[in-house]
């Protein structure tokens, strides 16, 4: 699942998303065997950053014992 928030029209939202006012903010949350985790991107980055941030949310899903869609969250201006 993929969703943005605009921070403007969305404000609470993202306040309770957000680490810090920076944007851009990529937020990935999946579940692992240990629980749910974040990953995150703030401030501008390179396509093999977001893909290496993917692909490890993705990696650690795959490994959980009980799998469930990983849902990424943008934040943009």
């Amino acid at each position: 699942m993929y969703t943005e928030v605009d921070s403007d029209q969305q404000p609470k939202l993202a306040n309770k998303l957000m680490r810090g006012n920076s944007i851009p903010q990529l937020i990935v949350f999946y579940k692992d065997e240990s629980g749910w985790r974040r990953g995150q991107l703030t401030g501008a980055h390179s396509e093999s950053q977001v893909e290496a941030l993917l692909k490890r949310a993705v990696a650690a899903q795959t490994a959980s014992t009980k799998p469930e869609p990983a849902a990424v969250v943008s934040m943009n201006d």
